[in-house]
């Protein structure tokens, strides 16, 4: 734990335990704006909580009204006795005012430092409404894209996840920086809450807040990566995960949380829980009542509860009784006054706020001056970054003369965003606005925008699935039969040269509460697809979508596809400059792309199987196979195409001498000398910069325990120029090539392994290598 400062400990030393009880708890605005006449049947009835305990709260939690906070953190200071201020948290997941691409998307860019850059705008501009926190990033790792939360996630890969996460919160640490910050701002940048710890992304069968089964072994190997990357960075705080970890919520879970959270991993920040969580013991079935589940959750180390009252219900009860100490109520209210005191609160509890400036323009100044043209000039570089090639036609990139027929359900419309964006639809550059702006350029000749309804097979139903998201009106497509549709394409684009076809899944069926047990596209659109590859014309398939989809269909109805995830508010011009080669294509796939449903759970770096299936001898049956499907994946993880591309060749293999030796004198892993340099050489032989992800994977053959066929160790994101070739090295040490054992002991062995690298994870050169430890 952090060495208290004379202010915190003067305050442990005033509070009341109720006092301490309140810090621990974060409400939503609602519960403060209440009129008196409602205090009795209003949010504060619902949860508990008593009108003289809203003096004691320590956290407000989704207030994007600055004026809201100011009116909030005034009349909080005014009644605190101790005046510890409010602190003001938000789920700021992929921009504030500008939107950029979502998460998913962004790990498909392998470019760390874009994601930085990202995030560190995103910080800036929260910072201008007061607010402090961010819960992001997710770090949870994912292989089931029946969870709709994937579109939170850096996709199925623990390296490439841990490097995600560790961008994500440098770069909203840094803001604009602290040159730029004017001086009533410290720490220019947000705090950080990586979340959900831990394994939240393993739920079965990708079903929302559902059971996880994950052995200690695995959490080790491949589920902490992504957490860990998080708190190198130095993210402030952890939040725990809905879901159960060996069978015990991770609210209430010691081993998670105390064990591996705070001793092995060495976390000294804030612990919270998810919304209501503490409450959810209850449902779990292992608290009868809200005093079991406080006392739980406090004994597993919990530090704040969000959007549930049990701690100050039940927390006085719990003290009297002897099941929680005052030391352990000291523990926690001495991590989060250290947090306030870090961020400034004390000096400045307005964040920098201005009192004389409105809401309105603060908002309006968001996308104007130099900050708003960088801003904007970073969604539409990190948009055209991140959409990946799948398939490739002789159509693309699209000539200048060509007159463009543009269809589909996201064909003229804003809401290609995606799920927890905070921003307005109106600001969105639009598929037919950027491919508009093309024409206007000269980089097209014409543009034709029909059959643009959208999707009736995708109505929204239910309050949950349009809360917080921007309010568009729908138009939606008349169904009709196949030679109807057939008849008004042939009319609405007879002069077209090739038709654009815009396809995926509503940005509101994405995220949080959004399981599929079906990946398809929708029979509207399936039907689309199958009357415009009847036109005679070049097909072009858009996807937009928060996950992988099923595009086999797709794959086979088209000339080229493409996924364009929900890339932000520049996706549109993203887009044009893509199809009219303006700017190649240099994403790649963070998550494998399955052939069927049934393949789910899909990753590329699965364990072997002593059966496994051999695919030069494709009748053999008795081996770890499919009889009704390939067990690859449609695309895999790193795939991407480009219009143009480097040859790799000459891989070589150099095994490096340490005299200080690889393994340390007390047994541990020597992570910082290298073990081994891989050398690659790229040749460019095109006329113009070419630009790759080059990717390095390894395989252990023999260890104690059995180990994936391949595992991701390196990227690096290179430009070469016209007509050149170079070497690409990379140097591996022995953490990288090191594993957990059954006893949960990490190691490195003598061994044979096979380097490979490549583009993919499925198209590399390798070679074997014996190396001595």
């Amino acid at each position: 734990m952090k060495t208290l400062t004379p202010r915190v400990r003067q305050l442990l030393a005033a509070m009341s335990p109720r006092d301490k009880l309140g810090q621990m708890t974060q409400l939503s605005p609602d519960f403060f704006l209440s009129k008196p006449e409602t205090l009795s049947t209003g949010p504060l009835q619902t949860l508990g909580v008593r009108p003289e305990d809203l003096p004691r709260i320590g956290s407000v939690l989704n207030v994007f009204r600055p004026s809201v906070l100011r009116q909030l953190q005034a009349q909080h200071l005014a009644a605190d006795p101790h005046q510890i201020p409010l602190l003001f948290m938000a789920d700021v997941i992929h921009g504030a005012r500008t939107v950029y691409p979502i998460p998913l998307a962004m790990a498909a860019s392998f470019n760390p430092g874009l994601l930085a850059r990202t995030c560190a705008m995103a910080a800036a501009e929260t910072r201008q409404l007061g607010l402090r926190v961010t819960f992001s990033p997710m770090a949870d790792l994912v292989r089931d894209s029946r969870w709709g939360r994937v579109m939170e996630s850096s996709g199925e890969d623990p390296y490439l996840n841990r490097v995600m996460s560790q961008a994500s919160v440098e770069g909203y640490h840094r803001g604009w920086g602290s040159a730029e910050a004017p001086d009533c701002m410290p720490r220019p940048g947000l705090a950080c809450c990586v979340k959900h710890f831990a394994a939240y992304g393993a739920a079965e069968a990708g079903r929302e807040y559902n059971t996880v089964e994950l052995s200690r072994l695995t959490l080790q190997q491949s589920y902490l990566a992504g957490y860990r990357g998080a708190l190198e960075a130095g993210a402030e705080l952890v939040m725990t995960a809905f879901n159960t970890f060996e069978q015990l919520p991770c609210t209430g879970n010691a081993y998670l949380m105390r064990e591996v959270l705070r001793q092995q991993l060495g976390f000294e920040g804030v612990l919270i829980t998810d919304y209501a969580a503490v409450e959810e013991l209850i449902h779990h079935g292992v608290a009868a009542d809200g005093r079991e589940a406080a006392s739980l959750a406090l004994t597993a180390g919990v530090d704040m509860e969000m959007m549930s009252a049990n701690f100050l219900n039940y927390g006085q009860d719990l003290l009297e009784r002897g099941e929680v100490t005052l030391d352990r109520l000291d523990e926690s209210v001495a991590r989060i006054l250290t947090l306030k005191e870090e961020l400034g609160l004390f000096e400045d509890p307005w964040s920098g706020l201005p009192a004389e400036i409105s809401d309105r323009q603060i908002f309006a100044g968001f996308n104007s001056g130099e900050r708003g043209k960088a801003s904007q000039a970073t969604a539409l570089e990190a948009a055209a970054e991140t959409m990946v090639l799948l398939q490739l036609g002789t159509e693309l990139p699209i000539p200048p003369k060509t007159h463009l027929g543009l269809a589909g359900p996201f064909a003229d419309t804003p809401d290609i965003l995606g799920g927890w964006s905070l921003s307005a639809a109106s600001d969105t550059v639009s598929v037919a606005e950027g491919l508009r702006r093309a024409v206007a350029e000269g980089r097209l000749a014409a543009l034709t925008v029909g059959l643009a309804g959208m999707d009736p097979d995708q109505p929204l139903t239910g309050p949950g699935l349009t809360a917080g998201l921007p309010k568009t009106p729908t138009v939606y497509a008349k169904p009709c039969e196949d030679q109807q549709l057939l008849a008004q394409a042939r009319e609405r684009f007879a002069d077209c040269d090739a038709v654009l076809l815009t396809l995926g899944e509503r940005q509101e069926l994405t995220g949080e509460g959004s399981s599929k047990t079906d990946l398809s596209l929708s029979p509207y659109q399936l039907q689309l697809l199958r009357v415009l590859s009847q036109l005679g014309k070049p097909l072009v398939a858009v996807v937009f979508s928060g996950r992988p989809l099923l595009l086999a269909p797709v794959a086979q109805a088209c000339d080229s596809l493409i996924q364009a995830w929900f890339p932000g508010c520049q996706g549109g011009r993203a887009l044009a400059r893509l199809l009219t080669g303006e700017q190649d294509f240099t994403g790649r796939l963070p998550i494998s792309f399955p052939r069927s449903v049934g393949q789910l759970p899909l990753y590329y770096n699965q364990l072997s199987t002593g059966r496994p299936y051999d695919a030069t001898r494709p009748a053999t049956r008795f081996v770890s196979r499919y009889l009704d499907e390939s067990n690859a994946a449609l695309y895999p993880f790193g795939f991407g195409l480009s219009y143009h591309r480097p040859k790799l060749q000459d891989l070589r293999l150099e095994e490096l001498t340490n005299p200080r030796g690889k393994l340390l004198s007390d047994g541990s892993i020597n992570s910082e000398d290298g073990c081994l340099n891989v050398t690659v050489g790229l040749v460019n032989p095109f006329p113009q910069p070419v630009t790759e992800t080059v990717q390095l994977y390894i395989r252990d053959l023999v260890a104690c325990v059995s180990r994936p066929l391949k595992e991701l160790k390196r990227f690096t994101r290179l430009t070469l120029p016209a007509n050149s070739q170079q070497d690409l090295s990379f140097t591996l040490t022995p953490a990288d090539l090191a594993y957990f054992d059954s006893k949960l002991q990490r190691r490195v062995d003598d061994g044979e392994f096979v380097i490979m690298v490549g583009t993919s994870s499925a198209d590399y050169l390798s070679q074997r290598i014996w190396l001595t430890f």
